[in-house]
């Protein structure tokens, strides 16, 4: 009988099987790493085939990124949880170096129940370096972060100097995430209702800092993260409306009830008067400049009348 593996690793996929295709490939076969695959679209059957090593599960419907990631670790058993994009992928040795650094920590201090690796883009950007930590290793969300994002402002952002190997962090993302299993059971996974994605691990990460538990980055552990496959496929209308959407949910969830009862309002009118800098840029996450502007109006109405309409935008799947 083959022993539990050591690291779990999840992924949960919607529409970006290249990209899946490359992390299985890159997937050690060693079997102190498990790999299951949450396939919330229903299109890799070829890549199944092709890999039969790595446990696959299909649910009847799309879970989410925090349905499909609670689903996964249900169906596997390592002591650590390593919570994956399907657009991430591990180089070479970054399993060993991620799980020692892991244990490395934990025997240090036994409150240690999340480690973020080290991500990388895959090309060098403008200013010549490839770390994402300005974009990974974030602060915990506050009321104040939340109201500058309905005002399209940016979101909190990690150190400007990548932080040395087994720094704090407090909530890094899930696009690569350890987390122990005992500490993930304990605080009862991803909350679900942030479907299908955005917010459910900034919810996770306060609620295992609730429950008194730390982060250590391990920098020696290097990932790849390609970053951005969901938005196209999902559109960036209805990007917008989910992404705010939940921004309120996780006010919510805080018990901020005044930023949540103000979240909608302030998004409405950021996004109309938005509407004129599209003149001049227009995001990067929207084709064309008449998208960018039909997705604005679409967000004000729908924040408006309480994230019910465009009715066409209901499924989020």
């Amino acid at each position: 009988m083959n022993s539990a593996p050591e690291l779990s690793g999840i992924v949960v996929h919607w529409r970006n099987e290249t990209e899946l295709g490359q992390l299985l490939a890159a997937w050690p076969r060693d079997q102190r790493f498990a790999l299951t695959i949450v396939d919330n679209s229903g299109s890799i059957a070829a890549l199944a085939a092709e890999h039969p090593w790595a446990q696959w599960i299909t649910p009847s419907r799309n879970l989410g990124f925090g349905g499909g990631v609670n689903e996964g670790a249900r169906r596997s058993n390592g002591r650590w949880l390593l919570v994956l994009n399907a657009d991430t992928v591990a180089n070479l040795e970054a399993l060993e170096q991620l799980l020692a650094a892991a244990e490395e920590y934990e025997q240090h201090d036994p409150q240690v129940a999340m480690v973020a690796p080290r991500l990388i883009d895959p090309d060098l950007k403008s200013d010549g370096t490839r770390s994402q930590h300005r974009w990974q290793l974030r602060p915990l969300t506050e009321r104040r972060h939340l109201l500058a994002q309905c005002l399209f402002l940016s979101r909190p952002r990690g150190p400007a100097i990548e932080p040395a190997d087994g720094a704090a962090v407090e909530q890094p993302a899930a696009a690569a995430l350890l987390v122990r299993r005992d500490a993930f059971v304990e605080i009862d996974g991803f909350d679900e209702r942030f479907a299908p994605a955005w917010f459910e691990d900034v919810d996770f990460a306060q609620r295992l800092a609730d429950a008194g538990y730390v982060g250590r980055y391990a920098r020696r552990a290097e990932f790849t993260h390609a970053g951005g496959a969901s938005v196209p496929s999902l559109g960036f209308a209805r990007f917008l409306r989910i992404y705010y959407r939940n921004l309120q949910r996780f006010a919510l969830a805080r018990g901020w009830r005044v930023v949540a009862a103000t979240a909608p309002l302030i998004v409405a009118i950021a996004a109309i008067l938005r509407l004129p800098t599209l003149l001049v840029r227009v995001p990067r996450a929207s084709h064309s400049r008449t998208a960018a502007a039909i997705a604005l109006i679409q967000l004000a109405t729908s924040a408006v009348t309480g994230w019910r309409w465009p009715p066409r935008q209901d499924r989020d799947s």
